[in-house]
């Protein structure tokens, strides 16, 4: 790639020339960025309506097990299904 005798300032030279070739590659780059960050922001707003889901799940599981009349059978669906026990 690079030569081990030449300077820093050479090659830097040398990678502004290329940079400087296509006057497009910050623009491109500019953009690119923006489609990454557009979608980090796609997927943190999935994953927060995926967790309001779970949460609104939790609470009917809960509704519905506080409905049972027995409070051993309540305690035992709690463990498995909220606390995930066996």
């Amino acid at each position: 790639m690079f030569s081990n005798d030449r300077s820093g300032a050479e090659i830097g030279r040398e990678l502004s020339n290329e940079f400087q070739a296509d006057p497009f590659y910050f623009i491109r780059n500019i953009h690119k960025m923006e489609d990454i960050i557009a979608k980090i922001v796609d997927l943190e707003n999935e994953i927060n309506d995926d967790i309001d889901k779970l949460v609104d799940l939790k609470a009917e599981i809960t509704t519905v097990i506080k409905e049972v009349d027995d409070p051993e059978l309540q305690s035992l669906l709690e463990q498995r299904y909220l606390n995930f026990r066996t």
